[in-house]
Order: C-alpha cells, then structure tokens, then sequence
C-alpha cells in the first residue's frame, strides 16, 4: 500500500511493486543518457560543445551525429565564415553572435550570392557546427536551442550591411 499526501489530505491505494519496474528501469535510462554524453562522446566532441547538436539546433538527445550534416553544405558556410567574420578573445553577448541570428545572416548572404549548394536556407544546427569548425568558441545559450559564439559585432554588422546593400 503506498500513501501520498496532499496538502494534508493523505491517499491510499494499492500498487503491486512489479509495476513500478518499467518506471523505474526508464528512469535510470534516462538519469545515465544525460551522463552519457559527458563521460562517453570524448572522441567525437573534445569539449562536449556540440553533445545534443542537431540539424536545428540543440536538443536534449544524446550525443552528437555528424552523419546528420552535409559536408558540402557545412564547407559552403565555413567559407562565407572564413571570408566574413572575425573571431574576438571572449564569447560575446551582443545580438549577432546569437547562432540563430548568424544564421539568418549567413542565408541571406549566401541566397544574394546564388549560392547553389546552401540555396536560401540553413539550418540552426549547420550554423553551430560550422562556426566550431572553424575554430570559434561555442557556448550554448540559455535558451537551449541556440548558441553563442567568440564573433566580433563589427564584422557580422559588416555582412549585415552587405546584405542589406544587395536587398536595397
């Protein structure tokens, strides 16, 4: 018999204990898989920096798969990187080093510019893991989804403006 309390008022009911095993069996899968990522994914992610990156960002998933990324496409946004932007000392907090931002920029440049192999979208996840690539600092943001990155504000406002120049 189990009792749970509410507010004073206290339940009874009955439970047998062999029901309580799935639960407890998923919960353990769930407690370690959110370990897993930490102890396991050293060869894949030196600094546990992309544990959880997907196509569209960051998840709650395990691990990272790099098999779910084109390469042609991550080396199409690691040039327009390498061409465009300039890393700074710090991981930096204003609006364009937000991944999401970025991405949008990035896009936008890369559509203007009829690039064939990006087209006129990026994902969320192609922009993280490209800006790792090329050697930035990824922090993710407190969002979850998102990243932040070591970019100068001078540079993505360069682009940006580039961008809006070709729009115009």
């Amino acid at each position: 018999m189990a009792r749970i309390s509410l507010k004073g008022l206290h339940f009874f009911f009955f439970i047998e204990w062999q029901a309580l095993i799935p639960l407890l069996v998923l919960y353990y899968i769930r407690f370690d898989n959110k370990h897993d990522c930490m102890a396991n994914n050293k060869e894949n992610n030196k600094n546990n920096v992309l544990c959880g990156l997907r196509k569209h960002g960051y998840t709650d998933k395990n691990g990272f798969i790099e098999s779910v990324f084109s390469k042609d496409r991550i080396d199409a946004v690691r040039e327009i990187i390498k061409t465009h932007l300039i890393p700074i000392k710090n991981v930096s907090y204003h609006y364009g080093a937000r991944s999401y931002v970025l991405k949008h920029v990035i896009e936008r440049f890369a559509y203007h510019n009829n690039n064939t192999i990006l087209g006129n979208y990026i994902t969320n996840g192609e922009c993280i893991y490209a800006m790792y690539l090329e050697g930035y600092t990824v922090k993710r943001d407190s969002d979850g989804k998102n990243a932040r990155f070591n970019v100068s504000k001078r540079s993505v406002d360069a682009l940006q403006a580039v961008v809006s120049k070709i729009e115009s």
